[in-house]
């Protein structure tokens, strides 16, 4: 994995839950992506129970996205504002 896809998918681990972690394998499905940042987010497993029940609520499902997005959008303005001059990450 490349130093600036790392350095998002930790960026994103507060959006994500207590449990979050990043493992930093380069994974086939991102191999040749023309992204400038690249990261497979796992939000529920269907293997525990309690996450294949929160996936069928569409509620929860949008809290999530809603989580994982606003997260995205701050990383996006931080990296903004260092282009600009301002503050380093």
């Amino acid at each position: 994995m490349d130093t600036a896809s790392k350095n998002f998918a930790e960026a994103l681990l507060p959006a994500l839950g207590a449990g979050a972690y990043t493992r930093g394998q380069s994974l086939w499905v991102l191999r040749n992506s023309s992204a400038g940042l690249k990261a497979l987010l796992e939000l529920r497993n269907l293997a525990f129970p309690d996450h294949a029940c929160a996936i069928r609520f569409e509620e929860l499902r949008r809290k999530n996205a809603e989580k994982v997005v606003k997260r995205i959008l701050d990383y996006v303005q931080q990296d903004i504002q260092v282009a600009k001059g301002g503050t380093d990450r």
